[in-house]
């Protein structure tokens, strides 16, 4: 009699061989075209997928008083980032579609999406988009009025991001290496292939224009000198940190949108130079924070990894392994550096977004103009075989130094400039800053209520506040906490 464990197995085989010959036939009949609509669709849910890194990273970076507040902020952000590309950014940004009125500024069309059946471009997009203004929550939290950031959210990604996407991303744009048909700065352009400076630069620059504007938090700055104001929860603060990375393979190795042609290999170096600049990133600032207080710090190799992920978002698709080495590490140090600027400044970033994302991102678009190689910026930018305008240390050329530094320069005076007018009309109509009183006590409990369920009394509201609010009597437990109390 046949042993019924071999009948199992022999089943299983066949099932097995059934499935790899059907998935086959499927894969030879999907064309190159499809393959790479939804290679750019996968990838730009991972991008999104990065907006539960941001919310983690910035509710474990506060205090616990203020966690739900910024956990609304995040969810806001995407939802009001996302009308405001629908309807004005993305045609702002791509919006090529009226040739007798193209130009190298801004996008002439496809506003809601009319005419443009492009939608998973628009989807790629959108998910950029919705970074660079959740970059900007994380600048200003734990004092900015909550209908104020809503107000930035939707005027930040119309009118401050989606002219530099433009510029540098359409085919048109005056700074772009996809413009083949009119003016263009340089032989190349400035080279940004996953958005170092459209993403997180304008991002940080925004968010460093509104932490100016906004003020320092209450006790962060006395008598001339920084306290420290720890978030409270490092777990949390690691979680998203960790999705972040894991969310940035769909930033950068997505960035080419497709895999046919030649691309797969450039998403693969992409991916690559990901990982290793990550990973260098995170132990230069550990050893750097080590020799700074004596002991490795958690929270500072987090960040070295994410400004290293930040430094080689704009040239991972086209330098060698060995320099995403190089990058990963002096994006620590810039990180380290852009910290003790705005603590010199007097300049409060609670989530220390700023250093990250608008430092290393220009910073990596420096080293662009240095380790650039010349094969993958033909192949990526469809590029004559015999371009003389690459990386300094191949080329000896110093032309992609310089525009590179250029479109650094006029891309943070349009932000700077573009972000003053927006935080100042905010200012104005709504009010930035939320009471003294507010922020002493904590948001949540007047701007999103409390994300924990815990006595009152452990965010500062007295038993009298809690006893208007339910209508009712209350009475103190008695007992100590485990959980962190607030240092006000």
């Amino acid at each position: 009699m046949f042993p019924t464990n071999s009948l199992i197995f022999l089943i299983c085989v066949l099932s097995f061989h059934s499935s790899i010959t059907q998935a086959q036939k499927v894969i030879e009949g999907v064309s190159g075209s499809e393959l790479d609509t939804g290679w750019t669709l996968i990838n730009g849910a991972l991008v999104m997928f990065m907006q539960a890194g941001f919310a983690f990273l910035e509710a474990g970076s506060v205090r616990s008083k203020n966690v739900a507040n910024i956990l609304l902020k995040t969810v806001m952000s995407v939802a009001i980032s996302t009308m405001s590309f629908y309807c004005i950014g993305y045609g702002l940004a791509f919006g090529d579609t009226k040739t007798e009125t193209r130009n190298g500024f801004y996008g002439n069309g496809s506003f809601f999406l009319l005419g443009d059946e492009s939608l998973h471009v628009f989807f790629f997009q959108w998910s950029f988009a919705a970074v660079a203004s959740t970059i900007v929550s994380g600048a200003v939290a734990e004092r900015t009025n909550l209908s104020a950031f809503f107000m930035c959210s939707f005027l930040m990604t119309s009118f401050v991001y989606a002219p530099v996407a433009h510029w540098m991303w359409s085919t048109t744009g005056w700074l772009s290496p996809f413009n083949k048909e009119m003016f263009r700065v340089g032989t190349v352009g400035v080279v940004d292939f996953a958005g170092g400076v459209v993403v997180h630069y304008v991002g940080g620059i925004c968010g460093l224009v509104g932490a100016i504007m906004v003020g320092p938090r209450i006790g962060r700055f006395v008598n001339g000198k920084a306290i420290p104001i720890d978030g409270h929860n490092k777990t949390l603060v690691l979680l998203g940190g960790l999705i972040l990375w894991f969310g940035w393979y769909g930033f950068n190795a997505g960035s080419t949108t497709a895999l046919s042609n030649g691309l797969s290999l450039i998403s693969s170096y992409a991916s690559t130079n990901t990982t290793i600049a990550a990973a260098s990133g995170a132990i230069m600032s550990m050893f750097w924070s080590c020799l700074k207080s004596g002991q490795y710090d958690l929270t500072e190799s987090l960040n070295g990894c994410l400004a290293a992920c930040v430094g080689i978002t704009p040239i991972c698709a086209f330098v060698q392994p060995w320099a995403s080495v190089i990058v990963g590490a002096t994006s620590a140090l810039v990180y380290f550096f852009g910290v003790f600027v705005l603590e010199s400044c007097y300049v409060d970033d609670p989530c220390v977004a700023v250093p990250i994302h608008a430092f290393c991102g220009a910073w990596g678009v420096f080293l662009g103009g240095l380790f650039a190689t010349k094969e993958q910026i033909i192949k990526l930018y469809s590029l004559d075989s015999d371009l003389s305008v690459y990386g300094l240390f191949y080329s000896g050329n110093w032309e992609m130094v310089a525009v590179n530094i250029f479109g650094i320069v006029i891309i943070g005076l349009w932000v700077a400039f573009s972000s003053v007018i927006m935080f100042y009309f905010i200012d104005l109509t709504i009010g930035l800053r939320v009471p003294a009183e507010d922020e002493l006590v904590g948001l949540d409990h007047k701007y999103g209520g409390s994300a924990f369920n815990v006595e009152d009394e452990e965010y500062g509201y007295s038993a009298t506040m809690k006893s208007q609010r339910s209508g009712g009597q209350t009475t103190k437990s008695g007992g100590g906490s485990s959980r962190h109390r607030n240092v006000y």
